[in-house]
């Protein structure tokens, strides 16, 4: 009489799970690559100190003017720490920058009296942000 029945509940648990769907592996995969990816940051950072600025600079293009020449140049920080105001001279005169980050780049121009295509500009100094 109650047979029948346990034979339908056997068949039902013969059967095997169901598989999670592939919506879900790809978000798991996802979280896996965000949390990999913030735990090396934070040991990159925990590494140690970080360099002073080392800025260095050159002429990237000089343009004629009425009264002299138009200097645009580059000044590169190879250091990992920002440098702020970098002052550069050329052939007499000054500019300073707002910043230049670690491992970075920041152009300004200069007006000079004669072509400063032999000239290299020089870093007079900088302060910490």
């Amino acid at each position: 009489m109650a047979q029948a029945p346990k034979s339908r509940a056997r068949a039902k648990s013969k059967s095997p799970p169901p598989r999670p769907p592939v919506l879900e592996w790809i978000m798991a995969a996802l979280g896996a690559a965000v949390i990999l990816l913030t735990l090396t940051l934070l040991l990159k950072d925990a590494k140690g100190e970080e360099t002073p600025p080392q800025l260095t600079a050159h002429v990237v293009e000089a343009r004629p003017l009425a009264d002299g020449w138009a200097a645009e140049v580059e000044v590169v920080n190879r250091g990992d720490e920002t440098a702020a105001r970098a002052r550069v001279a050329l052939m007499g005169s000054e500019a300073e920058t707002d910043y230049v980050p670690g491992h970075g780049k920041a152009r300004l121009t200069l007006i000079v009296p004669a072509d400063p295509a032999a000239t290299l500009p020089v870093v007079k100094g900088w302060s910490e942000p």
